[in-house]
């Protein structure tokens, strides 16, 4: 069982081990990151084959590095988890460093000495990330492993079990594995390549209109495949025997499957052929299977990114059906906690098990989305917080509840947050929350012409926080898959977000306000985006359509600071909530419902 809490006695065992086989290997140091071979965004649940760092650390958070020399160690993260991490590392004496502020590359340069190795797994690190680290620290020697060290010292490390393959419904894909295929390698012509290498598990998945469950929250199959733009075919590199009958009849006669194993052989095998892969997102152990066999080597985004991130009507439809009835658990939820006097037996972990108990009457129900984040009080504010049962926080009285949940269903993938009040609320936790909503608002109510990026619509859900004085660290929106990732390689709405938002995306709005130590507040929707006409110069524009439907509790809303575009918002978000999600009601939460929205 993995340790899921800071021992620092534990820790530094390990870390005494880990230092002495880097001795032996003849190293100065290791890099240890949040990452797996197939560079997939786990989120707070990554596999436990795969949890290296939280082996040693006890750290589970989605973005982490670990460096490790022979006499220091440094932990680095960004603001969605440095508070968590702080109380994780406190007993330790391992500084937990802000990414933003703080870069590995620098406390690498400052801690060690000219002609130092230091040693990495070349199945974790992305070929632009090292190239970065290697152009920054020239004075050191980045030395790739065949074995990850930190291997040797766990026990049935190299354990696996792989689920079994099912076809992912046409009724909800919308387009046949075929007319995918053929797309893709049109894609992949336009870029002048033979080959494009497909790492990323849910453009696999999105591909080959296969599901599966190898990534415990999101239903992808860890595999591989090589596209051969002049044949028209692609080499799937996955276990044949997982697939259901009906999985591999729809592959149809252009879509070979091969044993895992062999990948390192094709690789080396392309000499002379020009792969595109991506060099931002691909493991350097792609690159060194290329070089040694000879290939020409094309940087170029994953070819399945624009297709896979702008859904199509079937796809979009499907999501539109499983936010309805994911907002038809919510209002359940919320009813019998509105309902509820007594807190005395609650916790963060009962409370959220209470909303997954709802979601469980639907048939199209299949998991949950991420390890929910359910924070009260003080540990809302701790952005990525991940209760446990047996040390989480009890409900008590006149605080806030921050409860950030998604769910698997057939036919979608959610993700939302609300703020839950109980007992007697300050007006400081009032002004804030109203003002987190203002932001809220303003990204849902956007019209902004095609070619818009991210970065320019970050501002605008910031500018009403701004003006109250509040502010927040993480990005305000991130893409989100068709029961897939919820985390979806697509736009993203922060400071960094250049991608341009196209029709057919759905991304987050999750604007929020962190007080540390008090309360964390989080609004957040899913948005799809659609078409808003022309501008008066002839311009496409967009704006969002929203498909999370959940009410915002009126009780922590300062009607005085909404001017009347809010307000008409509030109205037409409620209209379509009470249209869309209470017929899947009882009577007496649809009533319930109705007085809790006027």
């Amino acid at each position: 069982m993995q340790q899921r809490f800071g021992n620092s006695k534990i820790m530094q065992e390990k870390l005494s081990l880990l230092r002495q086989k880097l001795k032996e290997l003849g190293l100065n140091g290791f890099l240890v990151p949040q990452a797996d071979p197939f560079q997939g965004d786990h989120g707070q649940h990554m596999p436990e084959i795969f949890a290296r760092l939280a082996y040693l650390t006890g750290f589970e958070g989605s973005l982490g590095m670990l460096v490790v020399l022979q006499d220091k160690v440094a932990f680095f993260t960004d603001s969605r988890y440095t508070l968590a991490a702080g109380t994780l590392f406190q007993n330790s004496n391992i500084p937990v460093l802000d990414i933003a502020e703080a870069k590995p590359e620098s406390w690498l340069g400052e801690n060690t000495k000219t002609a130092e190795k230091i040693g990495y797994d070349p199945h974790l690190h992305k070929i632009g990330a090292l190239r970065k680290l290697e152009e920054e620290l020239p004075q050191l020697e980045f030395v790739p492993l065949d074995k990850n060290p930190i291997d040797t010292l766990r026990d049935g490390s190299s354990d696996m079990k792989l689920a079994e393959i099912v076809p992912f419904p046409q009724q909800y894909a919308g387009t046949t594995t075929a007319a995918k295929l053929q797309k893709i390698t049109e894609q992949v012509k336009k870029e002048k390549a033979n080959i494009a290498i497909l790492h990323r598990q849910d453009a696999i998945a999105w591909l080959l209109n296969i599901r599966s469950e190898d990534g415990q929250m999101t239903p992808w199959a860890f595999s591989y495949a090589l596209l051969d733009a002049d044949t028209g075919t692609l080499d799937w590199f996955v276990d044949a025997a997982r697939l259901t009958a009906e999985a591999r009849a729809q592959l149809g006669n252009s879509i070979r499957t091969i044993a895992p194993d062999k990948l390192a052989a094709a690789l080396q095998g392309l000499g002379g052929k020009t792969v595109l892969l991506d060099e931002n997102d691909i493991a350097v152990w792609f690159k060194q299977q290329l070089e040694a066999g000879g290939a020409n080597i094309k940087h170029g985004r994953d070819v399945t990114f624009q297709a896979k991130a702008c859904k199509n009507e079937a796809e979009r439809n499907a999501m539109r059906a499983a936010h309805i009835r994911d907002g038809a658990a919510w209002c359940k939820f919320l009813h019998w906690l509105d309902g509820k006097k007594d807190f005395n037996d609650e916790t963060e972990v009962t409370i959220s098990d209470q909303l997954q108990k709802f979601r469980k009457e639907y048939a199209e129900f299949r998991g949950l989305s991420f390890a929910p984040i359910s924070g009260w009080a003080g540990n809302g504010a701790i952005v990525h917080y991940k209760p446990e049962a047996d040390s989480c926080a009890p409900i008590t009285q006149d605080n806030i509840l921050l409860l950030d949940s998604g769910a698997q269903y057939i036919d979608g993938t959610t993700d939302m947050t609300r703020v839950i009040p109980i007992g007697k609320i300050s007006q400081e936790i009032i002004t804030a929350y109203t003002a987190v909503l203002k932001g809220h608002i303003a990204l849902a109510n956007a019209v902004f012409p095609e070619g818009t990026t991210g970065a320019q619509l970050d501002g605008v859900t910031r500018a009403p926080l701004w003006q109250h004085g509040y502010d927040f660290g993480h990005g305000t929106g991130h893409g989100v898959g068709v029961y897939l990732s919820v985390h979806e390689d697509s736009a993203t709405i922060s400071p960094r977000g250049q991608e341009a938002l196209r029709e057919g995306m759905i991304l987050s709005n999750e604007p929020g306000y962190y007080k540390a130590g008090a309360f964390g507040i989080r609004i957040e929707n899913l948005q799809l985006v659609v078409s808003a006409g022309e501008n008066k110069a002839g311009k496409k524009m967009l704006r969002f359509e929203p498909l999370t439907l959940i009410p915002y509790d009126k009780r922590l809303i300062d009607f005085s600071m909404l001017n009347e575009n809010e307000k008409d918002y509030m109205v037409r978000y409620y209209k379509l909530l009470m249209e869309k999600v209470s017929p899947l009601l009882d009577n007496e939460t649809a009533a319930w419902l109705q007085g809790f929205i006027a």
